[in-house]
């Protein structure tokens, strides 16, 4: 593996030079796209530029510019408002298809998503390179990550529910929550709005390989002034994909087999209501999302499970207030509660070391206030506090024993004031406390003598991002800042089983930086409108969380790990003649680990490849009564390790193509959705002659081919 030279005694380092290359060979590349569709647009309407600019400065003379306003073509959203590198993804269609919150995620620039393999299984997404429980994910503004455990398991997540999801890379407003080392994932559920009708309903079915199904209905109506939304999904899989399955030898190739997957499968529901009132000035909502998964849970490639199975039930309790003022200040509050129990059942020792049967159960009651000063072209002032308290406890049920519950209270106070010296110029200084106060009464199985452990922890989080419109079209994000994790409790207070927990961990740190240039354009003929983004970015991360083996059948969480990545990240969204769309991105990721532990000192991250690719074609027309859309996508990613001490073998690169096409027939609003997903049947990755399994984590496939049909109905 080549190393980089850093600067002495520098934090920062030096850039590697493909990085340099491919930042210069990238802003030409949008320089000369961007003059390109100048050019065309000034072919199209010679006026235009300067009856443009007239529109530009009567936006910025604006003081409210809402969610829904469309500036050059371009809907605006929440993530507009902030300097951080940041999208809104719309998702209500994807009920027309057999699609999944990872599956979004994972066609996004800067985010790799990994999964254990199959739809609804195990699965996480890491931003820039930062591990998994290093971005929060939020439903409707509250954090899920638990106390208990910090990763949020996306496939546990219904898109039925969503309208849209938000990604901020790196940075994240005080607005939404008080910041983590990767970044965030906001989660907005549907609002039950039935546009002009007091009703809406909406049906879809769909079915495909692996005996994969799932039905969805949706309920949306207007009763006075009380809109509500009630959602129901379920779906399930037998998951017997088939994989390769070398038998513990990869080295010898004459006991290699293709077989199918086993104890792979699952059934899940997901109901969601959501209740919507004015009350005053004030419109007061109530959102409660329960879901319930049986599934099994398969071993690795070559020692299938039978019998092993979790059974997962979580709710979602939320009250929240949204207050406006005519100039766009407002307040906004929530309080809300999460419960969320696991049941592992191993009854024929499978998986770990003996019979196990184990029961967590994790409970956070959440709130904050969040309020807004607004002063267009002056300032704007924006405060978010916020408390939240967890617990988290694990119960043998063969020794009738629990460790007692970890208790966590956590209160935060942040603000960003953004300062408008200029109208075309915004700069936004943060600042976030943070005070933690755990405690847990450790048991002796960790060594010591029974006792209660206490612990008080306060964090000062700084941070500073600038935006500078520096034309109509062309716009400079930068934003630097400190964030940390703190352990959880599983982490520092261990469980019943094999996890005797560490009460010394100390917090992860880091440090974000980024820099990037969006440009957008509206147009008529031939591009109406293109949108394009490219930057590079750096974070430097300390006191990294990883478990260690302890003994022969226990493991200790310890801060073994430093980390560093550095990247580049583009992306391109462009409309042709308003019936062909073509999307891309790509991203350059170089980690290192810098931790003191020779065994992981210069070695990669795991599951970070170095190059990735997403690309998709789309397709759409109108005949008469009938609408019909076709795409093909494609996604690439270079190789990577699956392990942190990068001893065992690397995973080569793979390139996995997608198709699918749908037609509605609009006066029944039906649609009938054809997709297929790994086209070319790819499991199976060929380097240097040796034959390796698709895969996100090392020995868990990933599956070939699949086919589904989705036939949706909307009165």
């Amino acid at each position: 593996m080549r190393h980089h030279s850093l600067v002495p005694n520098s934090r920062w380092g030096m850039i590697p030079r493909p990085i340099v290359g491919l930042i210069f060979s990238l802003f030409l590349c949008c320089g000369f796209v961007s003059q390109t569709l100048k050019a065309a647009e000034s072919i199209e309407n010679a006026d235009e530029l300067e009856t443009d600019w007239s529109e530009y400065d009567a936006f910025l003379e604006e003081d409210v510019v809402s969610y829904e306003t469309d500036v050059h073509g371009v809907e605006v959203n929440p993530t507009d408002e902030s300097t951080s590198a940041a999208e809104t993804i719309h998702v209500e269609e994807e009920i027309q298809g057999l699609s999944s919150v990872s599956e979004v995620l994972d066609n996004q620039v800067g985010i790799q998503v990994r999964s254990v393999g199959g739809p609804g299984s195990y699965s996480t997404a890491q931003i820039r390179g930062s591990n998994a429980s290093q971005v929060d994910v939020y439903l409707d503004g509250i954090l899920l990550n638990s106390g208990g455990v910090s990763v949020v398991n996306l496939g546990d997540l219904s898109l039925d529910t969503l309208a849209t999801i938000e990604i901020y890379r790196g940075s994240t407003p005080v607005v939404l929550g008080l910041g983590s080392i990767g970044g965030a994932i906001a989660l907005n559920t549907r609002d039950g709005q039935a546009s002009d009708r007091t009703q809406t309903s909406e049906w879809s079915a769909s079915y495909g390989s692996w005996n994969t199904w799932r039905g969805a209905v949706l309920q949306s109506s207007v009763l006075k002034n009380v809109r509500m939304m009630n959602v129901l999904s379920v779906q399930g899989t037998d998951g017997d994909f088939l994989y390769l399955n070398r038998n513990g030898t990869p080295l010898n190739e004459n006991d290699d087999e293709i077989i199918p997957r086993q104890n792979n499968d699952h059934q899940m529901v997901s109901h969601m209501i959501r209740w919507t009132v004015p009350v005053g000035r004030m419109q007061l909502s109530l959102l409660n999302n329960l879901f319930v998964k049986q599934q099994g849970v398969a071993g690795i490639e070559s020692v299938p499970t039978h019998s092993a199975s979790l059974h997962s039930i979580q709710e979602f309790v939320a009250l929240q207030g949204d207050l406006k003022h005519d100039t766009g200040s407002f307040i906004r509050w929530s309080m809300g509660g999460i419960f969320k129990r696991d049941e592992f059942e191993d009854p024929d020792n499978e998986i770990g070391v003996g019979h196990q049967s184990m029961m967590s159960k994790g409970r956070a009651a959440t709130g904050h206030v969040v309020g807004r000063l607004n002063r267009a072209h002056r300032f704007r002032w924006d405060t978010r506090l916020e408390g939240r308290f967890d617990t988290y406890r694990i119960h043998n049920r063969i020794s009738d024993e629990s460790n007692l519950p970890g208790k966590r209270f956590r209160a935060g106070l942040g603000t960003d004031f953004a300062w408008f010296p200029i109208s075309e110029l915004q700069l936004v200084p943060s600042g976030r406390i943070v005070l933690e106060h755990s405690s847990s009464r450790i048991p002796e199985s960790m060594g010591v003598n029974a006792h209660t452990k206490e612990d008080d922890d306060i964090y000062f989080l700084p941070s500073l991002g600038t935006k500078w419109a520096l034309s109509k079209r062309y716009t400079f994000l930068a934003n630097v800042g400190r964030y940390v994790r703190t352990p959880n409790l599983s982490e520092q207070y261990g469980d019943s089983g094999t996890n005797v927990g560490n009460t010394d961990l100390l917090a992860e740190e880091g440090l974000n930086a980024d820099m990037g240039m969006k440009y957008t354009f509206e147009g008529d003929f031939p591009i109406s409108t293109a949108q394009l983004y490219s930057g590079v970015f750096g974070c430097w991360s300390d006191n990294l969380i990883a478990y260690v083996q302890n003994s022969q059948n226990t493991v200790r969480a310890e801060n073994v790990d430093k980390a560093r990545a550095l990247g580049l990240e583009t992306s391109l969204n462009i409309r042709f003649l308003r019936w062909f769309a073509l999307s891309g991105n790509y991203t350059y990721l170089e980690t290192v680990n810098r931790s003191d532990k020779p065994y992981h000192a210069g070695r990669q991250l795991p599951g970070r490849p170095k190059h990735e690719v997403y690309m998709e074609a789309e397709f759409e027309k109108t005949f008469g009564r009938f609408f019909g859309g076709a795409w093909f996508n494609l996604g690439i990613a270079g190789q990577t390790y699956l392990d942190q001490a990068n001893l065992r073998e690397n995973v080569s690169g793979r390139t996995l193509l997608g198709a699918g096409a749908a037609v509605a027939y609009e006066p029944m609003q039906m649609t009938l959705t054809f997709e297929v997903k790994n086209l070319l049947n790819t499991i199976v990755l060929t380097d240097k002659g040796v034959d390796k399994p698709l895969q996100d984590y090392d020995a868990f496939p990933l599956p070939g081919r699949s086919v589904f049909v989705t036939l949706h109905w909307k009165v």
